[in-house]
């Protein structure tokens, strides 16, 4: 894939990165898998999708896990070049990080710290003495989870680890018809792309419907 020189070497997990590897502060959520073989499954599924993508994490500058938790997508952002630990959410309700989240991000935060320490600890040091942030974006919304998993995706693509420092994610920052007509255009691009990528294994059958849909 092409990268600016500019730019720094980003690197996108999935959802499936730390599915059944997160403890949560919620009883009713809880699993019965204790900590350690979460971290070992952790660091399996990490393992995994690096190598996958031949990419060794001592290069990479920003790391993204996108969350999916309570019907709510999210992103988790570690900064490797400029140390930090970030929170990227289009929802606005709620102030403390730990009261919001059911802490999901400390315990991938632990997680990864630990993980990062099997090759740099340096970093794993200065990781875990960093504090995690809500990045307040001014184009955040109240309580709209329709469209957060479309503000997850354009949150990785356009975040270069600036802060809220020129960061123009093409969303306008009120919400009404505009944003919502932006969302939808977004919303359009990402299923496009989703459907005809050459990994996408349904993508012929997809066609199909498609195409019939549209002869009716």
């Amino acid at each position: 894939m092409y990268r600016s020189p500019d730019s720094p070497h980003r690197f996108f997990c999935n959802t499936m990165t730390t599915m059944g590897t997160l403890t949560v502060t919620n009883p009713v959520r809880s699993d019965s898998m204790d900590k350690t073989m979460k971290f070992v499954r952790f660091c399996s599924n990490l393992d995994f999708v690096l190598h996958r993508h031949n990419v060794n994490i001592n290069d990479v500058d920003l790391i993204f896990f996108p969350i999916h938790y309570v019907e709510h997508f999210y992103v988790v952002c570690f900064n490797l070049k400029n140390i930090a630990v970030e929170i990227i959410d289009n929802n606005k309700i709620g102030e403390a990080v730990t009261s919001i989240y059911d802490s999901v991000p400390e315990s991938l935060k632990d997680n990864f710290v630990d993980y990062m320490a099997k090759f740099n600890e340096r970093k794993s040091r200065q990781l875990r003495n960093a504090r995690i942030v809500r990045l307040q974006m001014k184009w955040r919304t109240n309580g709209n989870n329709k469209d957060c998993g479309v503000f997850a995706m354009n949150h990785m693509e356009t975040y270069m680890g600036n802060g809220l420092r020129n960061w123009d994610c093409k969303f306008t920052s009120e919400e009404g018809n505009e944003q919502k007509k932006q969302l939808e255009k977004a919303r359009q691009i990402y299923a496009a792309k989703i459907i005809y990528s050459r990994i996408n294994y349904l993508k012929d059958r997809m066609l199909i419907e498609i195409n019939s849909a549209c002869e009716k």
